[in-house]
């Protein structure tokens, strides 16, 4: 009973991504199944969280929002949430550039950029500002 009860709340620390404890005042069996089922629970948070990093790394690139994680486990939330936060500002900050590198060519009548290899921030920003610039170059003209 005690060891299923340790393998149990080892578990449970190591989905959480809890640093493992000393189990102090607990019987040998208690001692052991906390000490495997952490191992198997840490397993399975570092699985999550790598899982959680792909696709908040995948969202954050995109420009997307955050994804509604309350039905995700600990894990893989945590994954997600450094990731993402990561790309997007990356995200962010490459459209920003492609606003400025858009804007300035379609302003000064130049054809558009070949964007292979951009980003898709860079590709948004660019897309969006080559346009307006095109356009002022365009009614100046008149």
């Amino acid at each position: 009973m005690d060891k299923a009860q340790g393998t149990v709340d080892g578990n449970t620390a190591g989905l959480a991504g809890e640093t493992i404890v000393e189990v102090k005042g607990r019987t040998a069996g208690y001692t052991a199944g906390y000490k495997s089922g952490y191992i198997t629970g840490q397993e399975n948070y570092k699985t999550q969280k790598s899982a959680g990093e792909v696709a908040g790394k995948a969202d954050g690139l995109a420009g997307n929002e955050a994804a509604n994680l309350k039905n995700q486990s600990q894990g893989y939330q945590d994954g997600y949430n450094a990731s993402f936060e990561t790309s997007k500002t990356s995200h962010d900050l490459d459209e920003i550039a492609g606003t400025v590198a858009g804007f300035a060519t379609g302003f000064s009548g130049k054809p558009a950029t070949d964007l292979a290899g951009k980003s898709a921030g860079y590709t948004t920003g660019y897309n969006v500002a080559f346009t307006a610039g095109k356009r002022t170059y365009t009614d100046q003209k008149k």
